[in-house]
Parts: C-alpha cells; structure tokens; sequence
C-alpha cells in the first residue's frame, strides 16, 4: 500500500514497517529507505550524491510509534540520570576518602589525648599520696587545718 504525506511517498510493508520513497534531488532516482533513517544523509546509489533522506510529518502516528518515541525519551532520561549519578558517585567516594583520612587523624589525635589524661590523672593521683604522706588532709579538711596551724601560731 503506498501513503502520502506531506508530498512525500510513504510505503507499508509486510510486517507494518512504512518505507520513504523519495527523489534524489541531483539524478532525480527514485530513493526507498526505512522510515527510520529520516533525517540521515545517504548516498545515492546512482550518482553517489549526497542526499538528506526527508521527514515525512505524518497526521497520524500509530500507537508502536509513539511507545517507540515514549522508550526512546526514557532511554535519554535513564541515560542522563546514570552520567548524573555517576559524577554524584565519584564526589561521594572521593570525599568519603577524604573524610577517612580525618577520621584517622582524629582517632590518633583521641588516643593521644586519652594517653596524656591517663598520665595526669595518675599524676595526680602520686599528688595525693604525696600530701597525704606529708600529712596534708584530703580536700575538705584543709580549713581545720589552717586553724589549727593559727593557734599553735598564737
């Protein structure tokens, strides 16, 4: 069955496929290409022209032809959004790496506060020992000692 649209021929074939036909415009050969590759340059076969297989604007569009067009966009999309998360990708693992390196640091920088408290505190502790030793009561009990140390001052 051949159609036309817009001038142009436009040709079913067996399994529902529709073929352009068109003219070449330098030899005037007669030109049948899937309906696919509107749009694309060719060559002519003839005259080895370049020629730029025309657009058929079609009134009606059947529905395989617009799912066609609906995957065709979801495919672009998906495509996009892969190259988008995959830059996303990179920045997280190259800060992740990032953060793990400071993550280190602190943890040593943690220890190392946590080793200097534990030697002070046993510092202080050998302090205490110390005062007490030498007589010198636990916190709290140094105002009766300071009294006591004014009357045998008196």
């Amino acid at each position: 069955m051949l159609l036309i649209y817009c001038g142009l021929q436009v040709m079913n074939t067996s399994e529902g496929q529709q073929d352009i036909v068109f003219d070449c415009p330098h030899c005037g050969k007669s030109l049948v290409i899937d309906r696919r590759g509107a749009g694309m340059q060719i060559r002519c076969p003839e005259c080895n022209g370049t020629v730029t297989v025309p657009q058929p604007d079609y009134d009606e569009v059947s529905a395989e032809d617009l799912r066609l067009h609906e995957l065709e966009d979801a495919l672009q999309d998906c495509k996009r959004e892969l190259s988008e998360l995959t830059e996303e990708l990179n920045y997280v693992s190259v800060r992740r790496a990032h953060l793990e390196k400071l993550r280190a640091r602190s943890l040593k920088c943690f220890e190392r506060i946590d080793r200097d408290l534990s030697a002070m505190e046993q510092a202080i502790q050998r302090i205490r020992v110390a005062l007490l030793d030498a007589g010198f009561s636990p916190a709290g009990g140094d105002s009766d000692s300071a009294s006591d140390t004014e009357s045998d001052t008196e």
